[in-house]
């Protein structure tokens, strides 16, 4: 006789099994968010791996925040008590993210989410949250960065109209605490559309209010 957990795994194995826990997902995260959330698949492996397969998620203005062909992650680890979220792996193939500052808006689109999370933190205890991530890895990205507020400037890398392609990285241990993140970039290349080309980056990286810091800065 099948055990619970192996009667579940199994269970959740079947195509029209994970296309109903897709849409149920993606309907409770389009209401929580007021927004539209869609999640093609969702797959559960035996330790835990959850597959999410083309993603998509819109900003207020129904344009496209992020969208990704598959997410995986490794919650082996995942701990929420104490404000404190614990995560083996991240992998995010094919994902496009765009984080746009809309014309005379004072805020970027993903200040929704932001606001949400805000607006439901019941702790009392007034800590902030820490995250650990072992390990994430991020196969084909784009990346748009755009203050729409701005005139762009052409010619060159422009920080308020950053189209950035082709985002290979490997980042490990990385922890963001409080307004400290940390970080050890393995690797990371990528081009920008003015020409700028990365093609080999890996530092110990420590980002903070006052600026960042690199150790063992390779270039």
């Amino acid at each position: 006789m099948l055990s619970l957990p192996a009667a579940l795994y199994l269970l959740l194995q079947f195509s029209f099994v994970q296309t109903i826990i897709a849409k149920k997902a993606a309907s409770v995260l389009s209401e929580k968010l007021h927004t539209e959330v869609t999640i093609g698949k969702v797959d559960v492996s035996m330790f835990l791996d959850i597959v999410l397969e083309d993603v998509e998620v819109k900003d207020l203005h129904h344009k496209t925040f992020l969208d990704s062909k598959a997410i995986v992650l490794d919650l082996n680890d995942l701990f929420l008590n104490r404000n404190v979220i614990s995560i083996n792996d991240i992998v995010l193939k094919d994902l496009n993210l765009n984080i746009i500052k809309y014309k005379n808006e004072k805020t970027f689109n993903f200040q929704f989410i932001v606001d949400y999370f805000k607006s439901n933190d019941t702790t009392k205890s007034g800590k902030s949250w820490k995250i650990n991530i072992g390990s994430v890895k991020l196969i084909n990205t784009n990346f748009k960065f755009i203050d729409q507020n701005n005139v762009p400037q052409k010619g060159i890398t422009d920080f308020n109209d950053l189209e950035l392609s082709g985002i290979n990285t490997q980042i490990v241990n990385l922890a963001i605490i409080n307004d400290y993140i940390y970080a050890d970039i393995r690797s990371l290349s990528m081009k920008e559309k003015s020409g700028f080309y990365l093609k080999s980056f890996s530092a110990i990286t420590k980002i903070s209010p006052l600026g960042i810091d690199m150790k063992n800065l390779h270039i």
